[in-house]
């Protein structure tokens, strides 16, 4: 039982590593943040693109960490995880959030991200930051009808 989601905790840990959020965590903490809720609200598939749902920003990934996911998890984990994934120089709310929404899954796990990160802005030192990010997040929220 699970076994996808135990080789996406896998996948995740190799993504992550060494990587850390906005409040100088270890990435993981927040993909396992955005993955628990998904897992009890919607089951295994949202759970996994939960845990993955930042693997593929870095610079390093390639198309074929895409087509290997697909590989690994199925073509609908693959689609949501490609919708969820900010392309380099996309315009976050102009192109990315509206392309990403058009995902169902990737949708759900956005909104679930976006409430996540929203509650963490306390710990963001910079209120300048703090602020850009709050407006940046109830965007997209309102976007999303939240």
């Amino acid at each position: 039982m699970f076994a996808g989601f135990q080789k996406a905790l896998e996948v995740a840990a190799t993504e992550y590593e060494g990587l850390f959020d906005k409040n100088d965590l270890p990435i993981m903490f927040h993909a396992m943040a955005v993955a628990r809720p998904m897992m009890k609200k919607y089951g295994e598939v949202h759970a996994i693109v939960g845990l993955l749902h930042d693997a593929y920003e870095n610079p390093w990934s390639t198309e074929e960490d895409f087509v290997s996911c697909g590989e690994i998890f199925g073509p609908e984990v693959e689609a949501a995880v490609r919708a969820i994934t900010k392309a380099p120089g996309e315009n976050y709310l102009e192109e990315y959030i509206p392309r990403c929404f058009a995902n169902p899954i990737a949708k759900a796990v956005k909104v679930c991200d976006l409430k996540n990160n929203y509650n963490g802005l306390d710990n963001i030192p910079k209120p300048a930051d703090r602020k850009r990010l709050a407006a940046k997040y109830a965007a997209a929220l309102l976007m999303a009808g939240e």
